[in-house]
């Protein structure tokens, strides 16, 4: 879960993300995964019209010390430290901003 309102980043493996020529972009993932564009789907897009649309990519922000998660159809943004390179050090990091009142 990215947000406390239940955006979900949905990894490639678990809802297939393909290519223009149908084929799955890289290989399955786990929380040791290297984070690469695009991250995953955004399960809960409120602007996705069809499957597999809502997808997130990181863009880096060169001046400050974190970079910027996207969905690329509601623009939903996260703040993420630069220091985030795994699936699974997201995870922590977004689980403990959740919990965090």
């Amino acid at each position: 879960m990215l947000t406390a309102w239940g955006d979900m980043l949905v990894p490639p493996q678990e809802r297939r993300i393909f290519s223009r020529n149908d084929e799955m972009q890289g290989p399955l993932l786990n929380d040791y995964a290297d984070l690469k564009n695009p991250l995953g789907v955004h399960e809960n897009c409120p602007n996705e019209k069809k499957p597999y649309s809502a997808l997130i990519f990181r863009h880096t922000v060169t001046i400050a010390p974190y970079d910027i998660i996207v969905c690329a159809l509601c623009e939903l943004r996260i703040m993420i430290p630069k220091e985030i390179r795994t699936y699974g050090s997201l995870r922590e990091y977004c689980h403990d901003k959740i919990k965090t009142p």
